[in-house]
């Protein structure tokens, strides 16, 4: 069992933790501990997160990067055909000029790992790469969802959510009072299995997150304020 705070010991901490960052869980408490337990719960849904968020941008990126590999050729990213917009050339050059910094001189492969989950976003969400993107390769990327699921208007908003989701989580930011938390869970699933099952499996098994929500349900229904 963890040691029990003493008020010594959460008026240091305090001194850290009082700031806008720290509001929202000072104002849904009825004292600074409370609020501390509450940080402690958003900690622990951000980790139990982890898993599904590490392996949807992973996944995501990966694949498309094959679809648009077949298509375009190894450097699609240079690729005249493909039209990329000012925006995304610009967060292709910025990674290319950081690993050649780093001595890296292949950077073909290298440079799928170095784009953001927005970027990749970006490659579904505007409507400029629908033709270029989205309607020859969708298929390729989620080759396991039937047709009537391929609803690029859905598609895109839960792409977006899941997005704002992982920069909470990776920002520090509140999830544990997201409404919407659970909702975007499963979209994230379903992503991953749209475009690989055995990925989709081998994930589950080490995914703690419902368990995790569900204890944090119960504790925060003593922590906040009726």
């Amino acid at each position: 069992m963890p040691r029990e705070l003493s008020d010594t010991d959460l008026q240091e901490i305090q001194k850290h933790f009082t700031s806008y960052h720290f509001n929202p869980y000072l104002s849904a408490a009825n004292s600074f501990k409370d609020a501390l337990h509450i940080y402690e719960i958003n900690i622990q849904l951000c980790e139990a997160m982890y898993p599904c968020l590490h392996t949807i941008e992973i996944t995501l990126r990966n694949s498309i990067h094959t679809v648009l590999k077949n298509k375009y050729g190894q450097d699609w990213f240079s690729c005249e055909a493909l039209q990329l917009t000012e925006h995304e050339r610009e967060e292709i050059d910025q990674a290319i000029k950081k690993l050649q910094r780093l001595g890296y001189i292949e950077v073909s492969n290298r440079i799928v790992s170095e784009m953001t989950f927005g970027f990749w976003k970006s490659l579904i969400q505007k409507k400029f790469y629908e033709d270029a993107i989205w309607k020859p390769c969708c298929k390729g990327i989620f080759v396991a969802a039937k047709p009537r699921e391929l609803n690029l208007k859905v598609i895109r908003g839960k792409i977006q959510r899941i997005l704002n989701l992982r920069n909470k989580v990776f920002h520090h930011d509140c999830i544990w009072n997201d409404h919407e938390i659970c909702d975007i869970y499963e979209d994230i699933y379903q992503f991953i299995f749209w475009m690989n099952p055995k990925v989709f499996t081998w994930t589950k098994n080490f995914d703690r997150f419902t368990e995790v929500y569900s204890k944090s349900l119960r504790l925060l229904d003593g922590l906040c304020k009726k």
